[in-house]
């Protein structure tokens, strides 16, 4: 079995098990015949104390599914969106702005997807 079947194989099981819980999910009218590119992603949003002790958050997105079920590091399965200190958002529309940008993203993640350089899959969504 290739790395790309495994995972494929992988993400067939996850929507097995999701779509008996969450069956009406829209993911199964809008991709029912590729699920098996279908990455099931989480959205991560931590507001902390930075240097000095000043807020700061963060936001980020990482995959459901890991192989063997762990990514080590958080550097090795998080991506980045944004971080921004708490001087910047603190009593105005900043953060509101962009957490809409952030559904946006995500919107055309899982209607247009993207494409996976070097590897044979079609088209991948989130």
């Amino acid at each position: 079995m290739t790395e790309q079947d495994a995972w494929k194989a992988m993400l067939r099981d996850y929507w097995g098990k999701f779509r008996v819980v969450k069956g009406h999910h829209s993911v199964f009218q809008d991709h029912l015949h590729e699920l098996d590119c279908c990455v099931p992603v989480m959205v991560h949003g931590d507001e902390g104390r930075g240097k000095l002790r000043r807020a700061v958050s963060v936001t980020s997105l990482q995959p459901a599914l890991v192989p063997d079920g762990h990514a080590g590091h958080s550097f090795n399965s998080r991506f980045l969106h944004s971080i921004m200190p708490g001087e910047l958002y603190t009593g105005d529309f900043t953060m509101s702005i962009l957490q809409e940008a952030l559904v946006e993203e995500l919107r055309n993640l899982y209607t247009e997807g993207f494409e996976v350089p070097g590897r044979h899959f079609k088209q991948m969504f989130c």
